[in-house]
């Protein structure tokens, strides 16, 4: 039997929160197996019902989804998130990347697209508005070229990286894809997996989010 991927959704709004498990269960490979109003009913209840993706909405009473996103990451909770929301801002989606966050939907998704994103997240992939990746290079190109500040700023924290290194790094810390690296740096999709498994060492981190929340936190982006 397929192993069953647990999800959390985490919403106040009761008909969203209970629409989303409705849909989503309906789906073979998932299971909705905590519905929390806040970060806090989220983080009585992670502890006791491990889950493998979290759905998490940003504004929220008690606990929003930026300061459960902090105490997620306090906890070391190793499931990928995907924010919801309802409108796209894109100072919100920065500071959500750089606290660990590796999607970010819009609450009227079709569940299809949403299913899509959730597998691409739990495949090591990040989702996120196009005009987000637009923010990004534009914050970027009025900075110094990004890849030399990469690598400069390692550097000080006695961390050295190659060209080919160098490069990657500032594609992926513009959320760029394996399949979409590959294709601007000519190599194999097996070679960029090879290369993304040897800076998560170097770096000491764990997957793709976690290497472009360092590096926008290393970058001040």
């Amino acid at each position: 039997m397929e192993h069953l991927i647990k999800v959390a959704i985490v919403d106040d709004q009761a008909l969203i929160r209970e629409g989303l498990a409705t849909m989503i269960d309906l789906r073979e490979r998932f299971q909705v197996v905590i519905q929390a109003k806040n970060g806090v009913h989220l983080l009585d209840m992670i502890h006791i019902e491990k889950v493998d993706l979290i759905l998490l909405d940003i504004q929220m009473p008690e606990m929003d989804g930026m300061e459960t996103l902090k105490a997620l990451k306090k906890i070391e909770c190793m499931a990928p998130i995907i924010m919801l929301t309802t409108f796209v801002d894109e100072q919100y989606i920065l500071e959500a990347m750089r606290l660990g966050a590796a999607g970010y939907v819009l609450k009227d998704i079709e569940i299809d697209e949403l299913i899509l994103s959730m597998e691409r997240v739990l495949n090591g992939h990040m989702v996120f508005p196009q005009s987000v990746q637009l923010k990004l290079m534009e914050q970027l190109s009025s900075q110094h070229k990004m890849s030399v500040r990469i690598k400069e700023e390692l550097q000080e924290h006695d961390i050295y990286i190659n060209e080919r290194e160098e490069e990657m790094l500032q594609l992926m810390a513009l959320g760029y894809s394996n399949q979409r690296i590959a294709e601007e740096i000519y190599l194999s999709i097996g070679t960029i997996k090879n290369y993304s498994s040897k800076l998560y060492e170097k770096l000491g981190v764990k997957n793709r989010a976690e290497l472009v929340s360092y590096l926008h936190q290393l970058l001040n982006i």
